[in-house]
């Protein structure tokens, strides 16, 4: 079975790319643009993993990985995404501190994003898409 992997975003682009990349490594994808309800889709959908940018309106990145640990604790890992621009070392620290399980700096090298999706969720006794 497929593992399902939640992606939010609120720019369009980059969930297209996220979502392509993803796809065509077997995973099971939704997609949001609208972290408003996350928490809805989160509780209904139950993801394995969620690709979350951390600039955005309602919840931003940081905030969503605090709110997850506090209702699920580390059961669902989060990768953090942010745009090339930020301090690579300051996102590290402050993903780290709120609870993600890693980051990746956008627009997305395809490699690095599908290793980083795979590694998070072999840590996680999950591994590949189709396993």
């Amino acid at each position: 079975m497929a593992k399902k992997i939640l992606i939010v975003d609120d720019d369009p682009n980059a969930l297209k790319e996220a979502e392509a990349t993803l796809k065509s490594s077997g995973y099971e994808i939704m997609s949001i643009g609208d972290p408003k309800f996350i928490f809805k889709v989160i509780k209904s959908e139950q993801p394995d993993l969620i690709l979350s940018d951390i600039i955005m309106p309602y919840h931003d990145g940081y905030s969503l990985c605090q709110e997850l640990r506090k209702l699920y604790g580390d059961k669902i890992p989060v990768i953090l995404c942010t745009a090339k621009s930020y301090e690579q070392e300051l996102i590290a620290k402050a993903s780290k501190e709120f609870g993600a399980s890693d980051f990746i700096i956008k627009p997305y090298n395809k490699e690095e994003l599908l290793k980083k999706v795979d590694s998070v969720l072999k840590k996680t006794g999950t591994s590949k898409a189709g396993k």
